[in-house]
């Protein structure tokens, strides 16, 4: 028994010199005392031993510098972190500073140029020589060409700092386009072009719809516009069509097309870019900004369109853009059939084509008459003078035409009794003929609109022209306090306001207007926003103060263009507001109607389904100030939060989208807001239930909702107000 003991010694302390191995006790390894059969064994766990102790060194060496550089790391990303809240802070001051300076120069710039415009249109009505005038139409017209670009410069900012928001009203297509047409035909067409302006509305179209006109009406202009600057001869036409017609989308496709100088190629690639012009060059014929296409295929993709064109050197340009509107509950008026017989000599087909299809659309038979012989040829029949009702003759500007045209309708009328209408471009000369202006029963400047078409042939029966009655305005003594600190704008007001029977008090500072109050009683105030010391919407806030001037109407005549601010000029309790530069009947208008008490409160459309005020009062007992600081968080996260939505969509994150929109979702349910309310839950259950599926329609009725709640912040009123 002993001698197997000590046999088995040398295993057990091989096993124990194993076990200390094991559990990393790696110094006591070399104290085992081995008997020479074993040393072999002593010797490889002895390189055993010292190799595991220099790996676990090694290791420990590893996870310390592991451990410093986490430490660094984080270090690093606190830096990091700090360094982005930093940038955070300034971009967010670089985006005020910016917005301020945008206001500024808008202020600035414009604040002059309404007393230019002012003055100008003061001296045209004096009576001066045609070189005089002439002077005078150009100071106009320059002024009107640095407001243009002004414009474009200042809606370009707020595209690109996502602070466009578009309105949501009734729009008339037809009307606009006829509008259009009639501004650019007076500002662009010169003596040397003869263009045909040529409105083409599809019959399907339907009179009103729901969108931003103002913007809208841009789009056309600019693309109007430029067709007209690089058209010399042939037409320019807006043809628009109905693509699509659902129940809460319409969408229209319009197409300005023309007969110009056309684009190259390597153009039309930077066509759309900030800045980038067709023609570069000091001998370029035509200016402007080369923002204009820009902020147009902007404005087409916030109205969820897009905007393409098809051109060649030499051959005219084809603009082509979809937008999304909604349906109108607005109801049309069909004007009635006129069941008349015409003769119409128009020698452009584009134009006459257009004429004739407005003519038949209108319940009026038309007989084309080729030349002057033609004409007079059909008029010799007795049946035709029974039958003929009128005859419309286009004219060109020159004096000898002019003189023909004369006597071509003195004799249709002496001899056959029917009156004629004449058709002429503009800018006619036909005002500086007299003669010509009483013999002709009336005068239509082309584009000829279709109403006014309709209007000129349904008055036929009349032995006279009826003119349009005269709007004459009774001020009755009425008391207005001018408020600015710019001294040439105030005798500006002064000339304008004084002819027409107004009482007229001048303060050039906010103080002076608060001391002029107290002493007189003031039935109306035109309040300037930028002004030193006291601005127009702290006075406006003081006044309001006052148990006399709770009600009385005070109107903003601010330079600022940015909407922000004007929900700023709305909330300072302001009743309205005119953007300079101001025109003088636009001013009497505006002061006509709210010292009579006519003006109409004009809020957007469903404007309680966009925010019920007893509903937002009711959610918080009645208690005004966290009703209206609900309200104003929920209205300031929106274009953030709009942008995010937009952004995850393109992304196609769906966990994110429905994050956001229900966040939305949350905190409208306690705002007093409906509309926004109801198309959040519509997205939300969508994009839960079905995911990504056909969401674009739905996800549109919410953006629409948000752009609406948005536009209507202005003219939110809570109850202390």
């Amino acid at each position: 028994m002993k001698l197997i003991k000590q046999f088995l010694q040398p295993f057990y302390r091989v096993e124990h010199a194993i076990k200390q191995l094991a559990a990393g006790r790696f110094s006591q390894i070399n104290t085992q005392d081995f008997p020479p059969p074993f040393r072999t064994i002593k010797h490889n766990l002895g390189n055993i031993t010292e190799k595991l102790q220099n790996y676990r060194e090694e290791i420990q060496q590893s996870i310390e510098q592991a451990t410093e550089d986490i430490r660094r790391n984080m270090d690093s990303i606190e830096e990091k972190s700090a360094q982005l809240h930093i940038a955070n802070k300034e971009v967010t001051e670089s985006n005020r500073l910016k917005s301020q300076f945008l206001a500024n120069i808008s202020h600035e710039v414009r604040t002059p140029l309404n007393a230019i415009l002012g003055y100008t249109k003061m001296l045209q009505k004096d009576t001066l020589d045609n070189q005089q005038r002439t002077y005078a139409n150009t100071i106009e017209q320059s002024t009107n060409n640095l407001l243009a670009i002004i414009g474009d410069i200042l809606d370009f900012s707020k595209i690109e700092a996502g602070k466009l928001n578009l309105e949501q009203t009734d729009v008339n297509i037809r009307e606009l386009v006829d509008d259009v047409f009639q501004i650019l035909s007076a500002n662009l067409l010169i003596g040397s072009k003869q263009i045909a302006l040529i409105p083409d509305i599809d019959d399907n179209v339907p009179e009103w719809m729901i969108g931003d006109p103002i913007r809208i009406r841009q789009i056309l202009t600019n693309l109007i516009g430029n067709a007209i600057k690089f058209t010399e001869n042939g037409f320019v036409q807006a043809k628009i069509t109905l693509s699509s017609f659902e129940k809460n989308k319409i969408t229209l496709v319009c197409q300005v097309i023309d007969s110009g100088i056309g684009i190259s190629e390597k153009t039309l690639n930077k066509l759309f870019k900030p800045f980038s012009q067709a023609d570069t060059s000091t001998t370029r014929q035509f200016g402007g900004t080369g923002l204009g296409l820009v902020i147009t295929k902007k404005l087409v993709e916030q109205m969820n369109g897009r905007i393409d064109v098809n051109s060649e050197l030499g051959s005219g340009s084809n603009f082509r853009f979809s937008i999304n509107l909604r349906p109108s509950q607005k109801e049309e008026e069909p004007l009635h059939p006129l069941e008349k017989r015409v003769i119409l000599f128009e020698p452009i087909d584009t134009y006459r084509q257009y004429l004739e299809n407005a003519l038949k659309e209108m319940g009026t038979e038309c007989i084309y008459g080729s030349s002057i012989e033609h004409i007079l040829t059909r008029l010799k029949s007795p049946l035709a003078q029974e039958t003929i009702d009128a005859v419309l003759l286009s004219t060109d500007q020159a004096a000898n035409e002019l003189s023909d045209t004369y006597e071509l309708t003195y004799f249709i009328k002496n001899t056959y009794g029917i009156p004629c209408i004449l058709m002429t471009q503009p800018p006619s000369k036909i005002l500086q003929f007299p003669e010509l202006q009483n013999l002709a029963n009336d005068i239509l400047l082309k584009p000829i609109s279709y109403k006014r078409l309709h209007q000129a042939l349904n008055q036929l029966s009349n032995s006279e022209r009826s003119l349009e009655p005269t709007n004459i305005r009774s001020f009755d003594g009425f008391k207005i306090l001018a408020v600015d600190d710019n001294s040439t704008n105030l005798q500006l007001v002064e000339h304008w306001l004084k002819p027409n029977g107004l009482e007229i008090s001048l303060a050039y500072s906010g103080l002076q207007a608060l001391e002029m109050s107290a002493n007189e009683q003031f039935d109306l105030i035109l309040m300037d926003i930028q002004m030193p010391g006291l601005d127009g919407m702290e006075t406006t806030r003081q006044l309001r103060q006052k148990e006399e001037y709770k009600t009385t109407p005070i109107i903003a005549l601010t330079a600022h263009a940015l909407q922000s601010e004007k929900h700023q000029i709305m909330e300072a309790g302001m009743n309205a507001y005119l953007t300079k530069p101001v025109s003088e009947d636009i001013l009497l208008d505006t002061i006509y109607n709210w010292c009579t008490g006519n003006q109409k409160e004009e809020l957007p459309n469903n404007f309680h389904q966009i925010f019920d005020l007893e509903l937002s009062l009711s959610i918080v007992n009645n208690k005004v100030d966290i009703a209206k600081e609900m309200l104003t968080m929920l209205i300031d996260s929106l274009e953030s939060e709009s942008k995010l939505i937009t952004h995850h969509f393109q992304e196609q994150d769906l966990d994110k989208l429905i994050h956001v929109v229900h966040r939305i979702h949350g905190a409208s349910k306690y705002c007093g807001t409906p509309e926004l309310t109801k198309h959040a839950n519509y997205l939300e259950t969508h994009l839960k239930e079905l995911g990504l599926d056909e969401v674009e329609d739905v996800l549109n009725d919410f953006k629409n909702a948000i752009g609406n709640l948005l536009d209507a912040r202005i003219y939110i009123k809570w109850p202390q107000q």
